[in-house]
């Protein structure tokens, strides 16, 4: 969103929040 300070990549799928933006939820793996 407006004003958000992302300092590294975020992975397809993650859910990041926060300033500076960390890492919350990742993706669930198919692969199981």
């Amino acid at each position: 969103g407006a004003g958000s300070v992302v300092t590294r990549d975020v992975p397809a799928g993650a859910t990041a929040v926060g300033v500076p933006a960390r890492l919350r939820r990742l993706p669930q793996s198919d692969t199981e």
